[in-house]
């Protein structure tokens, strides 16, 4: 009788190290090399970006201020790290001169954009249709705990000191623990399938769908 037995093997410790699997045949034993995942090719841009875009994220400013000077940026790349202690997550890419600001000036704030501040969006993305872009005028600001400004009128704040950067590909991730936090009533402005989208509760007929909320397009103008 033929007996098969596959076992693996692998080492951590071993940065080139190829996985084997062993395979027993008739008590002789056969080592078969696989192939790591880390040197298979990744994902065609295309396939990654159309499959990015089915994903709905809110639209938030990042903002900073200090020796490093003024700047802001629309970002979707935002994410909550930690709450013990409470650390954020933004990544911005590396050719933006907001990345260097943020290394000098050691702050930055996340302002989670309401569906009322859509103008701000297409503004801090160098989208505005009158050529304001990137026009701190256009927005009511507050002083906050850091030199970093704070937006009025949105939907959340999350003022940060720099923890610590890392650069991943064509963007630079950026740690921030959280001094101070905030939130407004209004709605979320959010972004996916290359429109703005607005964050509703669903009602009753629409509980059992498993989903929070809803969404409502709003076409980027």
């Amino acid at each position: 009788m033929t007996t098969n037995i596959a076992t693996f093997s692998h080492s951590d410790r071993a940065v080139n190290h190829r996985p084997t699997l062993s395979l027993v045949r008739d008590g002789k034993s056969v080592q078969l090399q696989r192939t790591p995942l880390n040197t298979r090719e990744p994902v065609d841009r295309k396939d990654f970006l159309a499959a990015m875009g089915r994903r709905v994220s809110t639209v938030n400013l990042v903002s900073t201020g200090g020796h490093g000077g003024r700047f802001g940026l629309t970002v979707t790349s935002m994410s909550s790290v930690s709450a013990e202690p409470p650390v954020v997550m933004i990544g911005i890419n590396r050719k933006s001169p907001l990345c260097d600001a943020i290394n000098v000036n050691r702050c930055f704030v996340i302002n989670v954009l309401s569906v009322q501040q859509q103008h701000l969006a297409n503004s801090f993305a160098g989208f505005h249709p009158e050529d304001r872009n990137y026009d701190f005028d256009l927005a009511h600001w507050k002083n906050g705990i850091t030199e970093a400004p704070v937006l009025t009128g949105g939907t959340a704040t999350f003022e940060c000191s720099l923890l610590s950067h890392q650069d991943v590909g064509c963007h630079r991730l950026f740690m921030g623990t959280v001094l101070a936090a905030g939130h407004g009533v209004e709605d979320a402005l959010c972004y996916g399938q290359h429109s703005y989208k607005q964050a509703r509760d669903i009602d009753a007929e629409g509980a059992d769908s498993g989903t929070d909320f809803v969404l409502e397009q709003n076409p980027v103008s």
